[in-house]
């Protein structure tokens, strides 16, 4: 072990700590990672709870916040109602504007505003986007006694359509009665879950579920929802 006086040992400690300022770059403050730093993000569901939306976002609050600065907490918050018009509206008008609540929009609210649906009162087109985590085309499907078995039968004659109240089942049947001249009639439920409300749909034996202009019919299984593809 080598000794050295302590004088001599001061001015080396001196000279070890002005070179060691001078070659380490300064640290700069990242103002995003302080302000989420210990901080909660609200994630906003439109749906209720066992909803597809409920479970992609679930699994999004998971996972998101240790990729953003300052690791913030994800919170999944539903707010089921009006078929997700509800929690749109809440986002355009009542959420904080500071980054602290993210909402997991419902792919039909661009449609919802579009052919004016009952109780819209946001504007899309300010919302700011920030990713997207499925590609989901859904189809309309015909039960098999109704004999319908093309969308060009359904211009002339009528098919029983089911879907939650403000859905995309509720908004592309509208469109396409308007602009099709197709004759979907529609019959609505204010149940936000669209499992607990096919049985019913299927059970009359002359409905279907639409969610875009596609077209399926089942003889060997219930009308259903949507088929989804990510």
């Amino acid at each position: 072990m080598i000794a050295f006086p302590r004088q001599r040992t001061i001015i080396i400690a001196s000279l070890a700590a002005l070179l060691a300022s001078i070659a380490a770059p300064p640290v700069e403050a990242d103002p995003v990672a302080d302000f989420y730093h210990g901080k909660t993000i609200n994630l906003i569901i439109g749906t209720s709870i066992g909803n597809d939306y409920d479970f992609r976002a679930r699994l999004i609050a998971r996972h998101l916040g240790r990729h953003l600065p300052g690791q913030p907490t994800i919170v999944p918050q539903n707010m089921p109602g009006v078929g997700g018009v509800k929690a749109a509206n809440y986002i355009a008008s009542i959420a904080p504007r500071d980054g602290s609540v993210l909402h997991m929009i419902m792919s039909n609210m661009m449609s919802a505003q579009a052919v004016g649906a009952q109780g819209v009162e946001f504007d899309i087109r300010k919302f700011f986007w920030v990713g997207n985590t499925t590609s989901t085309p859904n189809v309309t499907n015909s039960w098999y006694t109704t004999g319908i078995t093309s969308i060009e039968q359904v211009k002339t004659r009528p098919l029983i359509v089911g879907a939650p109240t403000g859905t995309a089942g509720v908004t592309y049947a509208t469109a396409m009665n308007a602009l099709a001249g197709t004759k979907f009639k529609l019959v609505t439920t204010r149940n936000g879950s669209p499992r607990k409300s096919s049985s019913s749909w299927s059970r009359s034996g002359s409905s279907a579920s639409p969610n875009c202009p596609m077209f399926r019919s089942f003889r060997s299984s219930p009308a259903t929802t949507s088929t989804a593809r990510s």
